[in-house]
């Protein structure tokens, strides 16, 4: 189990920092230079989101995935485990949501302050796919957490059963 545990948290950072270098190649073109440190800096606030939402997700699955495997070790009954991952599903969820909102809140600030100020189309849309992007990968976080603590329950579950118990 410790080798899944491990894959989720690789997997969770290689698909938040892949928002840092995606949307430097995503941009059409080269942007107003009176531009550019307004949207960096709002790339850099939107991935930022993405980051702490991804960390405290796969912070929650491999919490709960520890819990699963100490109830099993120490003979916890299927009710309990099933009971323990059902927990931090929801944990998973909320945190998710969270995430999410955090994204597209701090998104919609950059779109509001860079249109405002005049930035040209091209801007506001770079920001769009960024914010896209960084909603995919707490999505996937997620998605990846979920996974694993089903897996988790499943396993220690099975585990139980084989037991006879």
């Amino acid at each position: 189990m410790h080798a899944r545990k491990v894959s989720i948290v690789a997997a969770a950072f290689t698909a938040v920092a892949s928002l840092i270098t995606a949307p430097a190649a995503a941009q059409d073109g080269p942007m107003p230079p009176e531009v550019q440190p307004p949207v960096q800096r709002c790339v850099e606030d939107i991935t930022s989101a993405a980051q702490r939402a991804s960390q405290a997700i796969v912070s929650n699955a491999r919490g709960t995935v520890e819990r699963i495997q100490r109830l099993d070790a120490d003979g916890a009954g299927d009710r309990r485990i099933a009971r323990a991952g059902a927990e931090g599903l929801e944990r998973n969820r909320a945190l998710a949501e969270r995430g999410r909102r955090a994204v597209i809140g701090t998104t919609g600030r950059c779109l509001k302050l860079l249109s405002d100020n005049g930035a040209p189309p091209e801007a506001l849309g770079f920001i769009r796919s960024v914010g896209e992007r960084a909603l995919g990968a707490v999505n996937n976080a997620a998605e990846r957490a979920r996974n694993a603590i089903a897996r988790a329950v499943a396993g220690a579950t099975a585990d139980a059963d084989e037991g006879g118990e």
